[in-house]
């Protein structure tokens, strides 16, 4: 595999609705300050609850939500073209900055590493039912994402 690819572990993605999944819309999953935020989210109505806890650099941002968004998609294109799915997503750095309309110079890449880092350890506790089940937990990328080879990204 070219240095320049990442590989993302993402078991939790493969099969998940999130294409068409309301909840990803209707609650706030997502930080939405450019500042790393610190403090958990939390969202409590009387009927859902939400709390999501930051990792080492801050919550999981709605600008990081771009790169699920790029990952579901390969995902889904995989899907439509009858081929298997496997539960790691190899793709070039690159691209995934030239698809999300970013830069490709060395700050790009020290973004897209935090984002990925932010992603992996924002963690999610919540009611929301999910297929007709309630899950407690769960993290935007598998922690052992830590496989990705993202930190590895020959940088300009």
């Amino acid at each position: 595999m070219a240095s320049n690819e990442a590989d993302l572990f993402v078991d939790s993605l493969i099969g998940a609705p999130l294409k068409d999944d309301r909840a990803l819309m209707e609650y706030p999953f997502f930080s939405i300050q450019k500042q790393p935020r610190m403090e958990p989210l939390v969202y409590d109505d009387g009927k859902i609850q939400i709390t999501i806890e930051p990792g080492p650099k801050g919550l999981a941002t709605i600008w990081d939500k771009d790169i699920l968004l790029y990952v579901v998609s390969l995902i889904n294109e995989r899907i439509e073209r009858g081929m298997t799915v496997d539960h790691t997503v190899r793709f070039a750095a690159h691209d995934l900055l030239r698809v999300t309309g970013r830069g490709t110079g060395k700050r790009s890449y020290d973004l897209l590493l935090d984002a990925l880092h932010r992603l992996r350890s924002t963690n999610i506790m919540t009611t929301i039912e999910i297929r007709r089940r309630t899950r407690p937990a769960r993290v935007w990328l598998d922690r052992d994402m830590a496989r990705s080879r993202a930190e590895n990204i020959d940088r300009p």
